[in-house]
């Protein structure tokens, strides 16, 4: 045997093992689930036009669930220890970094940036995990004297909301979690919506980090009075 069609052979069965370990469902209220329509979504290799793997495709209506969902854990979340969220945050960077290779190969699968680069962006997008799961516990107040010299001011720190977070297809993995990282560190629970060029390694990406409750995606965003 033609000792290249072994390597090829190998790199193959490396991306089929990798593109089967992919969740294809979305993530809604604390657990994957299909799109309320049943609708789904062909993800294509960008080089040979082929299908990696089909996802559900979310509707306005799962937009609204995932961000009922976030609004139902705010309370939860917001009384969150920064020690605890320090943590979680710590927890998905090092999961991150072991997985790091299975990352950038999907990565590339699917939105066709060479290995190399997406091997670097895991490197850079992993560091705001790392970051802000240091930042978590220093989130302080200030004390001081007003302006005016006649009593004393207090500033203290405190969550106001979900976010909705909104990030491009060049950069799925870093944008994502340059967005995420500060919004969890800083008490917000959030509602992620990644472009539809890479929805698998998103939700790859959810897996990896234990997800939030209302973790999603859809082509429309739902209004949500309680959104920042």
């Amino acid at each position: 045997m033609d000792p290249r069609t072994s390597v090829v052979d190998t790199v193959m069965n490396r991306e089929s093992i990798l593109l089967e370990s992919v969740p294809t469902d979305l993530f809604v209220g604390g657990r994957w689930r299909g799109a309320s329509d049943g609708g789904t979504l062909n993800v294509a290799d960008p080089a040979t036009g082929t299908t990696l793997s089909t996802i559900a495709s979310a509707t306005a209506d799962d937009a609204r669930a995932a961000m009922d969902a976030a609004a139902d854990a705010f309370p939860t979340w917001s009384r969150t220890p920064a020690r605890q969220r320090g943590e979680i945050l710590r927890r998905a960077f090092d999961l991150l970094t072991e997985r790091a290779d299975d990352f950038a190969l999907l990565m590339t699968l699917e939105m066709g940036k060479p290995l190399a680069e997406s091997r670097g962006e895991v490197k850079y997008g992993g560091e705001f995990l790392r970051w802000f799961s240091e930042e978590a516990a220093r989130i302080r107040g200030a004390y001081g004297a007003n302006p005016e010299g006649t009593g004393r001011t207090i500033v203290s720190q405190h969550a106001v909301g979900p976010c909705y977070l909104i990030t491009p297809w060049n950069f799925p993995l870093a944008m994502a979690t340059r967005k995420i990282a500060p919004a969890l560190a800083g008490w917000v629970h959030r509602r992620h919506q990644a472009g539809l060029a890479h929805p698998a390694h998103h939700a790859r990406l959810r897996r990896v980090a234990g997800g939030g409750r209302g973790a999603g995606g859809s082509r429309e965003r739902a209004d949500h009075g309680i959104v920042r």
